[in-house]
């Protein structure tokens, strides 16, 4: 019953329209995938990575929107919500990708996020950073051979 209450509250709050967009455009993406194909054949098909990232945003806003209950959103110093930060950070990388290359993007966007929105301490935010980006880049440029934009260092 509590989840009701504050899942009312945040209805009444500005914090929850973010996640209302986000529900929204997780519904319509999830749609997407369904007109595309789930499947085909013995192989995945087009819409099924649509399926899994629209679902997924869908349950992260329905469970932002169901358990967010403080009345004040969360501030960076700023002034600005943090869930704006995180937005225009992947807009960012996104535009980067073509700018600096792929992997060069993710990890900027990651060492950015740990560092200056969620505070982390900076080396382990770089080891980490470095990490999942060398991990992104052997994923898809190696094993599944999909061609990354590069940048102008190569990467």
């Amino acid at each position: 019953m509590n989840g009701l209450r504050i899942f009312g509250s945040s209805l009444r709050s500005r914090e929850s329209l973010l996640p209302i967009l986000l529900l929204v455009g997780g519904l319509y993406w999830t749609g997407q995938a369904f007109a595309l194909g789930i499947w085909n054949g013995p192989q995945p098909g087009s819409g099924f990575m649509p399926l899994i990232y629209g679902g997924l945003l869908c349950l992260f806003s329905a469970a932002t929107l169901l358990f967010s209950g403080s009345d004040e959103p969360q501030k960076e110093q700023g002034g600005v919500p943090k869930p704006l930060l995180l937005l225009a950070m992947l807009i960012l990388t996104v535009a980067g990708f073509n700018l600096i290359g792929g992997v060069a993007s993710l990890f900027l966007m990651m060492s950015i996020m740990f560092i200056a929105v969620e505070r982390l301490p900076p080396i382990r935010s770089l080891i980490v950073a470095a990490v999942v980006s060398s991990i992104f880049a052997i994923v898809f440029d190696h094993w599944l051979s999909v061609s990354l934009p590069h940048g102008p260092w190569g990467f």
